[in-house]
């Protein structure tokens, strides 16, 4: 995933994989076409796709003057999903989470987590933002602190709870209290790294997963 996509964009063009090579085309080739007709490298296409103007144009589906989103960390082994429902069909009895008889949806919990390694306390207003999800209803807690080298200290950071429907995702907010941003400039103002340490737990009615990251902070 691009991390200058655009989040939570819905794309509805007409595209295909010709706009694949149209986007490549107006990157690198300043939106000049590969013709076979013309470029000295004959191909058996019947004309150049990509200039047709019925395709999208990729460009729309990023930002690129946005900050780069961090990077997505999935489950290595993930657990085995619900079949496919073709389009029209109905779901069998008891998929798509509803509860077999005598017990709970057959899922177990997934925790994704993404973070960016890098964060500006400055721009992001005194706040470390981590993206959490779960496959099933869960309830997630983030919570860290911020070490300061120079006095070898730990500073909490405000912790946050939230609720998760299945198969939804949220940002959440860990602040840091004005007097830990205040130590955090001093230290940052002696030539000393500033690093956050950010776990993150979910929960479900049976099952726990947790999540550890380290976040470089600046100020600037």
């Amino acid at each position: 995933i691009s991390p200058y996509a655009r989040a939570g964009y819905i794309d509805h063009q007409q595209l295909s994989h010709d706009a694949y090579l149209k986007f490549i085309e107006d990157d690198f080739l300043g939106g000049r076409r590969l013709n076979p007709a013309t470029d000295g490298r004959p191909d058996p296409r019947p004309d150049v796709r990509e200039a047709s103007t019925a395709s999208g144009n990729l460009t729309n589906d990023f930002d690129f003057n946005q900050q780069p989103l961090p990077p997505l960390v999935l489950p290595t082994h993930p657990a085995p999903g619900p079949a496919s429902i073709p389009p029209g069909g109905l779901p069998p009895e008891g998929a798509l989470g509803s509860k077999p008889e005598g017990g709970a949806a057959n899922q177990a919990l997934q925790l994704v987590a993404s973070v960016a390694p890098r964060q500006n306390m400055r721009i992001h207003h005194r706040r470390v933002y981590v993206t959490v999800g779960c496959n099933v209803a869960c309830t997630v807690h983030a919570y860290g602190h911020v070490s300061l080298l120079s006095h070898h200290r730990h500073r909490r950071l405000r912790g946050v709870w939230m609720a998760l429907k299945a198969h939804a995702s949220a940002r959440l907010e860990l602040s840091l209290p004005p007097a830990t941003m205040a130590a955090l400039r001093r230290s940052l103002a002696h030539g000393h790294s500033v690093t956050a340490a950010v776990f993150v737990e979910a929960f479900d009615t049976s099952e726990r997963r947790s999540y550890a990251v380290k976040v470089r902070l600046s100020d600037r």
